[in-house]
C-alpha cells in the first residue's frame, strides 16, 4: 500500500489522522509521518494486516463504499491471510487434500469458518454462475460444486447447517488460492479436495 493511497483515505472519508489512526489501529503519529513522505513511498508490510482491517471497519461504517477499490484489496489481502493461515495451522499441504482422511476434519472446521461470515455468503451468491463453466474443464468439480450449490439454496435446510458448503464454494470462487488456479495440471488441485470433504460430508450425514 502506497502513501498516496493513504492520502487519499484521508480526503475521501474526511476523517482527521488522529481519527483514521484509530481505524487503522496504529498511533496518529505514525500516519502523520508517513503522509508527510513523498507520494509513492510505500508503507512498511507488517503494517498491512492492520491497515486492511481498518479499511473493511471504514466500509462497515458506511465511510468507504464496498466497491471501493481499497475496500477489494483489503478483503483480498485478508481472506488471503486468512485461509492460507488456516492450512498452515492444519499442517495440511496441496497434495494431502482429498487423499489424506486425517486432514478432512481440519478441512471441515476451514470451511465452517469460511461459511460462517456473511460477507462471504454474498460472495458465493454473487459468483454462483461460475459453476457452470467447469462442467467441461473439471466435471467433477462441477458435479460436487452444483450439489454444494443446491444446499445453499435449499429452503429445508437451516442457515447454520449451511455453512460449510458456502465455505467450500467461496475457496473455489476466491481469486487467491492455495495454488493458483492458472496452473497447468495443479490448479485445481486444492479446489478439488476442499469440495470433495465439503461434498462427501453432506452426502454421508443424509
Amino acid at each position: 500500500m502506497k502513501v498516496t493511497q493513504l492520502n487519499k483515505l484521508l480526503k475521501e472519508t474526511k476523517l482527521s489522522p488522529e481519527r483514521l489512526a484509530e481505524y487503522l489501529q496504529i498511533s496518529n503519529m505514525t500516519v502523520r509521518r508517513w503522509v508527510k513522505n513523498p507520494g509513492t513511498s510505500l508503507i512498511p508490510a507488517q503494517y498491512e494486516a492492520n491497515l486492511y482491517a481498518g479499511i473493511l471497519s471504514l466500509s462497515k461504517d458506511g465511510l468507504l463504499s464496498k466497491d471501493h477499490p481499497l475496500v477489494i484489496e483489503a478483503f483480498e489481502f485478508l481472506q488471503t491471510t486468512y485461509i492460507q493461515n488456516s492450512f498452515h495451522r492444519m499442517n495440511v499441504t496441496p497434495d494431502q487434500l482429498g487423499k489424506d482422511s486425517s486432514m478432512d476434519e481440519g478441512i471441515v472446521d476451514l470451511c465452517l469458518n469460511l461459511g460462517q461470515q456473511s460477507d462471504n455468503l454474498e460472495f458465493v451468491n454473487q459468483h454462483s454462475g461460475e459453476i457452470k463453466s467447469f462442467e467441461k474443464k473439471n466435471p467433477n468439480i462441477y458435479k460436487m460444486a452444483q450439489k454444494l450449490w443446491q444446499v445453499v439454496r435449499s429452503d429445508e435446510m437451516q442457515r447454520a447447517q449451511k455453512y460449510i458448503a458456502v465455505g467450500a464454494l467461496f475457496y473455489l470462487f476466491f481469486p487467491f488460492d492455495l495454488i493458483p488456479d492458472g496452473l497447468p495440471a495443479l490448479g485445481f488441485m486444492d479446489d478439488f479436495g476442499i469440495l470433495t470433504v465439503a461434498y462427501n460430508y453432506y452426502v454421508h450425514s443424509r
